[in-house]
């Protein structure tokens, strides 16, 4: 068997509908795709959802796309931005930025105006949360979380040490928070930030952002409102390019600017 016509068979054992709260999980209005067809990870996430949107795609079900996308806009509208996944206890953290990109993929693929308008003023308020709750004093975005000091204390005590090993001399609560900015990231735990993600402005975060930026303005002028995007965003666009470009030389590692 090939790999197409095994994605192609595998796919809609990934599907689950669950519209009412049930103990952790978020109910969602339409069905959404999981990266598991069973055991764990049974929740809809943010950032594998843009990959699997893909392979949706190409098997020809934009129709299931539209509705992961869909499940994501709700929690935004419901939260202010997406969650790592549909789990209470995912609340205290977002994960890579996609949701602008999975919209634009959604429209590209059906033309479907009316969606695009009805997505829109979630995709600004998600911008709006990556803006206020996770920009640096330079300008530029980074990941960090919600949890409190004793939580991120108790991380880095009592969870991190199974994935990893720590440095008992570091500041417990602060590293807490760097390793949770990490599982944000989606790249827990590498050696990428050096156990420091929450210092970093990484590279493919503000990049994603950058063409939030840039769909907005697209998006704009599709809505049927010509100049708005430009006025609202070209500066935003040309800000971070200006920001990045100028504190690259202070590039370490592979995390991005620190």
């Amino acid at each position: 068997m090939d790999a197409f016509t095994y994605i192609r068979e595998k796919l809609p054992l990934t599907l689950r509908k669950n519209e009412k709260d049930d103990d952790t999980l978020i109910g969602l209005p339409y069905p959404y795709t999981v990266p598991c067809a069973d055991g764990f990870f049974n929740e809809l996430y943010y950032w594998d959802t843009y990959f699997t949107n893909k392979a949706l795609f190409a098997v020809g079900n934009s129709q299931q796309a539209k509705y992961n996308v869909l499940d994501i806009l709700y929690l935004i509208e419901k939260f202010g931005y997406m969650p790592n996944g549909n789990r209470t206890y995912y609340l205290k953290r977002s994960q890579p930025p996609y949701a602008v990109l999975m919209a634009d993929d959604v429209y590209r693929a059906t033309g479907d105006k009316a969606f695009l308008k009805i997505a829109f003023p979630a995709m600004k308020k998600e911008y709006a949360f990556w803006m206020t709750k996770r920009v640096s004093e330079n300008g530029l975005n980074h990941y960090n979380t919600e949890e409190d000091e004793e939580s991120c204390k108790s991380f880095y005590e009592n969870y991190v040490p199974t994935r990893i090993s720590i440095d008992k001399k570091r500041n417990a609560a602060y590293a807490g928070k760097c390793y949770f900015a990490e599982c944000e990231s989606g790249w827990d735990f590498n050696p990428r930030f050096n156990g420091y993600c929450a210092d970093f402005n990484p590279v493919d975060l503000n990049a994603n952002l950058y063409l939030y930026e840039k769909l907005f303005i697209r998006t704009e002028n599709e809505c049927g409102n010509k100049d708005k995007g430009e006025k609202l965003y070209s500066g935003k666009l040309l800000h971070r390019e200006e920001k990045y470009t100028r504190y690259a030389n202070r590039f370490s590692g592979k995390g991005g600017i620190r």
